[in-house]
């Protein structure tokens, strides 16, 4: 299992918010969002983003991009409470990480 922001992703993808398994909803708003992204960067295959936006134990670009959205998660659940959709600021700030 590995933990951040809070959150920890076990290898079968739940994910945990400070010890609780995260509601199905909130794993699978989570799971789009990072499928989503996927798209946004042209489903990337390979292993090149693992270095860049995971922790190092992902086996694929998909996962290290689902650590890296459970990364977020705080900031995705504070900017859905506002009612604002999350998916600009993380691409944005997909953008900037990848770039620099």
């Amino acid at each position: 299992m590995f933990v951040l922001n809070n959150w920890a992703i076990k290898p079968a993808n739940d994910y945990l918010f400070e010890n609780k398994i995260a509601s199905l909803e909130e794993q699978g708003y989570m799971t789009k969002i990072a499928t989503t992204l996927s798209h946004y960067l042209g489903n990337p295959n390979g292993t090149e983003l693992v270095c860049i936006l995971g922790s190092g134990e992902e086996k694929n670009n998909h996962q290290a991009l689902n650590t890296w959205v459970a990364y977020h998660s705080k900031e995705i659940f504070e900017l859905r409470l506002e009612g604002v959709n999350p998916l600009e600021y993380l691409k944005e700030k997909l953008e900037s990480q990848l770039n620099n």
